[in-house]
């Protein structure tokens, strides 16, 4: 078997059940280790995690079309399937809100898969900075005034920057650490509604 799924650099959000898949802080750190082939075993042991329990992350996410079955290989007597995330980014489609039903069900699993995995990492963060003394990771919350364009140039813009510096030769340093970080484009102020009447 050879990429069974389609692999794209975006790959579009659709369903309200895919938010909610990722709002798990396991089936994120999962799609991040299977941003190349790898096997439920390999992804085992690098969550320190029992296999029978990640196959249901695993299964969930082939569900949800998040994580692809893209080959097979052999490994003693037993095949086993290497899975891919489904894209590099991973992004609301631009007609995902066209369809929202209910709104207040639709903020909560959209806020459960932006807060609950960076809850978590922030908490490794905090964890190894008492711990162990470490200095990695920061926090920052931001606030522009930007219009509708300008948050669409600097979505492309953060998007552009993380590729141009994922791709640098980075052999100056000892070893480069994976970032996970999360934009959320909210308007802060909006509009005063009185004024249209």
């Amino acid at each position: 078997m050879t990429d069974t799924g389609t692999r794209s650099e975006t790959f579009y959000l659709t369903k309200l059940s895919q938010f909610e898949a990722l709002g798990n802080a396991v089936r994120v750190r999962l799609l991040h280790l299977a941003s190349t082939p790898i096997t439920v075993a390999e992804l085992a042991d690098r969550l320190d995690m029992p296999k029978t329990r990640l196959y249901y992350h695993v299964n969930l996410l082939v569900d949800e079309g998040l994580l692809l079955p893209v080959d097979q290989r052999r490994s003693g007597a037993r095949t086993e399937t290497l899975y891919q995330r489904a894209g590099k980014w991973l992004q609301p489609s631009p007609t995902f809100l066209e369809d929202v039903q209910d709104i207040r069900r639709t903020a909560e699993v959209i806020a459960g898969a932006i807060v609950n995995p960076s809850r978590a990492e922030l908490e490794s963060v905090l964890d190894r900075r008492l711990s162990e003394g470490t200095s990695e990771g920061t926090f920052v919350r931001m606030v522009a005034t930007l219009t509708s364009s300008q948050i669409e140039r600097f979505s492309a813009e953060i998007t552009r920057l993380a590729d141009e510096l994922a791709d640098e030769d980075g052999a100056s340093e000892p070893s480069p650490t994976t970032y996970a970080f999360t934009c959320v484009f909210v308007p802060v102020d909006p509009p005063d509604r009185s004024e249209e009447t």
